[in-house]
């Protein structure tokens, strides 16, 4: 997997390939920055205000990601963005998120990325961007702070979830280049964000997760593993327990609750042969 970084310090360019307003990916702040070391758990850049530490840790079945901005200049500067994570170089043809709003959670979106016109143009020029996110503090509001990306010819899954409690956002984008996958604290033309860090100062963003697998169910599987959930052993042979909130409806006959149980029943089948 091909790491990378993201941010951008107030007062430096846009990418251009008419981003303003739309992305802070790939700004000047990120082309200024050399790589200066690498090893199998971080990337190291620098320029002349700046050090960032990619972090990408190889945890099990998963990478635990985040980055440190250390300002190594003799003035302040502010953050405007800054990503947990950052894969580049990702061919994949799908995108998979889950949809939230009131009595309808988590429910699965699928995408096709040509359909959403994320396909290279015939130039090279002009950024591709699919941004989404949430703004406030319910860090599930519209989406949830997951994304799983698919290359149907090779049952490839890239899989993030991203652990922010408050603004985020989530952004994949391209120009010529294969597809770049980054996300974090919301930006400051998303969100509003942004942060003043002082000479000598570093500052670390929130931690996300990023799993690969060979399906969907897969990847999803090894991010909700991760968290290591407790489970007291008195409930280890639980059995499934039926959640009759908001679904009945004060009207919790025998028949719509068997009901409701085969539809997600077909549901769980069909998303596990998808």
């Amino acid at each position: 997997m091909d790491f990378g970084f993201q941010l951008k310090l107030r007062g430096s360019d846009f990418n251009g390939h008419f981003t303003n307003g739309l992305s802070m990916a790939d700004s000047q702040s990120v082309r200024m920055g050399k790589k200066i070391y690498e090893d199998d758990d971080k990337a190291v850049f620098e320029s002349d205000l700046y050090r960032a530490t990619a972090y990408h840790i190889k945890k099990s079945d998963v990478y635990e990601c985040y980055t440190v901005v250390e300002n190594i200049s003799d003035r302040d500067f502010t953050l405007d963005m800054l990503a947990s994570f950052c894969i580049k170089n990702i061919d994949a043809d799908k995108i998979h998120r889950a949809t939230s709003f009131w009595a309808a959670e988590g429910k699965l979106l699928s995408q096709n990325l040509y359909e959403m016109n994320m396909e290279k143009s015939w130039s090279g020029h002009g950024a591709r961007i699919e941004k989404f996110g949430q703004v406030g503090s319910m860090p599930v509001r519209k989406w949830f702070p997951f994304v799983a990306l698919e290359n149907s010819k090779t049952n490839e899954f890239i899989g993030v979830q991203l652990y922010c409690a408050s603004s985020w956002q989530i952004e994949l984008f391209r120009c010529s280049e294969p597809l770049t996958l980054a996300g974090g604290l919301a930006d400051f033309d998303y969100g509003h964000w942004c942060r003043i860090v002082k000479a000598g100062e570093k500052f670390t963003s929130p931690r996300a997760t990023v799993a690969v697998g060979n399906s969907l169910n897969d990847v999803c599987d090894k991010l909700v593993k991760f968290q290591s959930p407790k489970i007291s052993r008195v409930d280890e042979d639980m059995p499934v327990v039926f959640n009759e909130y908001c679904t009945t409806w004060g009207n919790p006959t025998m028949e719509n609750i068997e009901r409701i149980a085969k539809k997600n029943q077909r549901q769980r089948y069909q998303i596990s042969c998808s």
